[in-house]
């Protein structure tokens, strides 16, 4: 789910069958994977999540144990600037047509 935001389609890159995993390349996959063996050290994952309001991808850094997000990029700040950029280009476009 999109945090303050709309629809988002989420997936946890890992190692654990249950993960869903995002259609990525092969070599991204592998890359992913290489980094949350060298982070499930530390009790941390990295999750993968579209958001489609802003058309962005968001990755997020989270503790396993507790679910905080402890880096995200790009930040809520900036995702709620694109939703408002594409929200007032499309709108932009729609009073241009009529």
């Amino acid at each position: 789910a999109a945090a303050q935001g709309g629809p988002a389609v989420a997936a946890r890159v890992g190692t654990s069958p249950e993960i869903e995993r995002p259609n990525l390349p092969q070599e991204s996959r592998q890359a992913v994977a290489a980094a949350n063996r060298a982070l499930e050290q530390r009790a941390r994952e990295l999750m993968f999540e579209f958001d489609q309001d802003a058309g962005r991808v968001i990755v997020r850094l989270v503790d396993k144990r507790t679910g905080e997000v402890l880096r995200q990029v790009p930040s809520q700040e900036m995702l709620r600037i694109a939703r408002t950029l594409l929200q007032d280009a499309a709108g932009a476009l729609l009073q241009a047509d009529a």
